[in-house]
C-alpha cells in the first residue's frame, strides 16, 4: 500500500513539473537591429535670397587673374563659395551657359533655369549669384589636330540676377557710323562708346549727363549698350 501511494506520488509530482515546464513562454530570437545604408542626402538647394544674402561680390575678371596668378589661392577664394558674379556668356548650351572674360584662360560653367538661358545673348554680360562646386573641371578638346585645355569652374546652383547693366554718361552727339545710335562718354571717360537707346525712350539734349540701363552686348556692332532706357537724369 505504501508503494503504491509512494508511486502515485512520484506520478502526480512528474505531472506537475511537466505542465510547469509548457508554460514557460519560449524564448523568442529578437532580431538584431539592422543598419540600413542610405546614399548621402543631398545638400538642400538654397534658395536665390539666401544666395544673395550671403554671397560676395566678383568678376570673370578677377577670378580669371587670380586663377592664372595663384591657383591654390584661387580655389580657396573661389571654390564651394555662394558668389555674385559679372561676367560675359561666351557660349550657351541646353542647360548652362560658359561665363567668362576677354580671351579667358579659366571659365565657369553655370547652370540655370531654362526661362533664363532662351533669353540670353551669346557676348551678353550678365549677374548671376552662384554656388560654385569644390573643384575645378580641366577638359581637354581636340580641333582640327589642335588640342585646347579648358579650365572651368562649375555651379550647379545658380540664378540669373541681372541681365542688364548701368552707365552714368554724358550725351555727346549721334554717331554718325552706327545708324540710331549715341556716341557717350561714361564715368567721366574721353572715349566714346555707343548707346542704342529703345523706341520709347525720351531722350534729352545733348551734353546731359544721365544714367541709363540696358542690354551690353560685346559682340554685337560697336559694342554698345542695346534697348536702353533712361533711369535718371542727373545733370
Amino acid at each position: 500500500m505504501k508503494r503504491i501511494t509512494a508511486s502515485a506520488l512520484a506520478l502526480v509530482l512528474l505531472l506537475i513539473l511537466c505542465a510547469c515546464g509548457a508554460s514557460t513562454p519560449a524564448e523568442t530570437a529578437t532580431p538584431s537591429s539592422e543598419v540600413v545604408e542610405t546614399d548621402a542626402v543631398e545638400e538642400a538647394k538654397m534658395t536665390k535670397e539666401e544666395m544673395l544674402a550671403g554671397a560676395t561680390a566678383t568678376t570673370m575678371e578677377d577670378i580669371d587673374n587670380a586663377s592664372v596668378e595663384n591657383i591654390a589661392k584661387a580655389k580657396q577664394l573661389y571654390c564651394d563659395k555662394v558668389l555674385l558674379l559679372e561676367g560675359s556668356v561666351l557660349r550657351i548650351e541646353e542647360d548652362y551657359i560658359i561665363l567668362g572674360d576677354l580671351l579667358p584662360v579659366y571659365e565657369m560653367r553655370v547652370y540655370l533655369p531654362l526661362d533664363d538661358l532662351v533669353n540670353l545673348t551669346s557676348g551678353q554680360e550678365i549677374t548671376v549669384v552662384v554656388k560654385t562646386e569644390p573643384e575645378i573641371k580641366e577638359e581637354v578638346d581636340v580641333v582640327n589636330g589642335t588640342t585646347f585645355t579648358t579650365k572651368c569652374y562649375e555651379a550647379l546652383q545658380a540664378y540669373l540676377v541681372k541681365d542688364t547693366i548701368e552707365w552714368t554718361c554724358k550725351l555727346d552727339s549721334k554717331s554718325e557710323s552706327y545708324e540710331g545710335a549715341y556716341n557717350v562718354k561714361v564715368d567721366g571717360s574721353s572715349v566714346l562708346k555707343l548707346v542704342y537707346f529703345a523706341a520709347d525712350a525720351e531722350i534729352p539734349a545733348m551734353g546731359t549727363t544721365v544714367k541709363v540701363e540696358g542690354k551690353r552686348i560685346a559682340k554685337n556692332v560697336g559694342g554698345g549698350l542695346f534697348d536702353a532706357h533712361i533711369i535718371e537724369i542727373l545733370e
